[in-house]
C-alpha cells in the first residue's frame, strides 16, 4: 500500500491532550503506509485538504467558520474524519449553571452530526453491541458504529437531551428486565 497522509488535531481544554496526542501518535504510528502532521487547531485548511484522514481529538476547541467551512467542503469531497471524544463540544465555564454548551456552530455540529451537551454521570456503565436482530447472539450490523448503554436511571438524563443531527439516529427505550437501554447508531 502507498503512502496515506493523515492530519492529527489535537487541542482544547479540560483533558490531558498531550497523553491523548501521544497515544495516537502511537497507534497511527503502527501503520507504516501513514504519514502523519500534527496541528493544535482547525485553522491550517489547506494541510487539512492535502490529507486523506483527518483524526481529531479535541474539547472546546471552536473552529472559525472559514474553517468549518473549509473542512465541510473537504469531507463533502470525500474526505475521511475520525472525530474522537470532544470534537462537537462548545462549552461554556462559570455561567450560573455551571457550564453550558451553547449552539456556537451549527455547520460545525451538522458535518459532525451532533453536538455535545452534557455529560451523563459519572458512574459505571455496561456497554453491549447492538444486535441486527432479536437474538440476543445476532451480530451487530455496524461494529464500530453501534452500542447499547445500560445504567441506572438517573444515567439517562444525557439522552433526553442530545439532538441528533444529519445521519446519526437515537433510540431510547426501556428494558422490562434491567435498567433503561439507549441505543446510538450511525
Amino acid at each position: 500500500m502507498g503512502r496515506i497522509d493523515v492530519t492529527l488535531v489535537s487541542g482544547g481544554m479540560y483533558h490531558d491532550i498531550d497523553f491523548a496526542r501521544r497515544q495516537l501518535l502511537d497507534l497511527l504510528g503502527e501503520h507504516d503506509e501513514f504519514r502523519v502532521r500534527v496541528q493544535p487547531d482547525y485553522e491550517d485548511t489547506s494541510g487539512i485538504a492535502a490529507s486523506s484522514i483527518l483524526v481529531s481529538y479535541t474539547c472546546n476547541l471552536r473552529p472559525s467558520l472559514d474553517a468549518q467551512q473549509q473542512i465541510r467542503s473537504w469531507v463533502e469531497s470525500g474526505g475521511r474524519w475520525v472525530a474522537l471524544h470532544g470534537t462537537n463540544s462548545a462549552l461554556d465555564v462559570g455561567t450560573p449553571n455551571g457550564v453550558d454548551s451553547p449552539r456556537v456552530f451549527p455547520l460545525w455540529a451538522d458535518t459532525l452530526g451532533s453536538q455535545f451537551v452534557a455529560h451523563p454521570p459519572i458512574m459505571p456503565y455496561l456497554v453491549e453491541p447492538a444486535t441486527t436482530g432479536s437474538s440476543p447472539t445476532s451480530r451487530p450490523s455496524r461494529p464500530t458504529t453501534s452500542c447499547t448503554c445500560r445504567s441506572t436511571p438517573t444515567a439517562t438524563h444525557w439522552s433526553r437531551s442530545w439532538k441528533p443531527r444529519g445521519r446519526a439516529r437515537h433510540e431510547a427505550s426501556s428494558n422490562p428486565t434491567g435498567p433503561p437501554a439507549t441505543t446510538i447508531t450511525s
